[in-house]
Formats: structure tokens, C-alpha cells, sequence
């Protein structure tokens, strides 16, 4: 009887992704402004830039997943990023 193939595993893009990818860029940013590799300002209105994007990108994808009836779910893992992101903000 023949081997069965390895099964592969597919990277999917889900809402937990693109907050940890926020958090990475948010983490960077907040270096960026404590060690001043950027001019003054920039890091923070960077910082509001990317929060906005990936709010208005996490609308755009809750709707088409309610018109194709996709699923669109956060894990524990992103509830504890979510967490993480807000614990510097409300240490200043």
C-alpha cells in the first residue's frame, strides 16, 4: 500500500494575522520615536495612519465576508494581541 501524501498546510489570511502585523508595526514605531530614528511626530502620525487603515481594511473585510457568508472570527491568540496593544498606551 502506498505512502499517503503529506499534507500541506496552506497559509489563509485571517483577522488575527493583520492585528499581530499591526502590533509588529505598532512595536516599531514606538522604537522609532524612543530612540528618534524619525523626526518628531512622524512615528505617532504613522502610528494613526496604520490603526485607520487596518480599521477601515477590517470593515471592508467583515462586509464582504457577510455578503459571500465567509467566516470572520478572531482566536484567543488575537484577543491577547488586542490586549498587548493596548498595555503601553495606558502605562504613559
Amino acid at each position: 500500500m502506498p505512502a499517503a501524501a503529506p499534507e500541506t498546510r496552506r497559509f489563509r489570511l485571517t483577522p488575527g494575522h493583520c492585528l499581530a502585523a499591526l502590533l509588529a508595526v505598532e512595536g516599531l514605531l514606538f522604537l522609532a520615536e524612543q530612540f528618534r530614528w524619525l523626526p518628531k511626530r512622524w512615528p505617532v502620525l504613522t502610528a494613526v495612519v496604520a490603526v485607520g487603515v487596518a480599521t477601515l481594511g477590517m470593515f471592508v473585510w467583515f462586509a464582504v465576508a457577510l455578503v459571500l457568508r465567509w467566516r470572520f472570527q478572531f482566536r484567543i491568540r488575537s484577543l491577547l494581541y488586542a490586549a498587548l496593544k493596548e498595555i503601553p498606551c495606558s502605562c504613559r
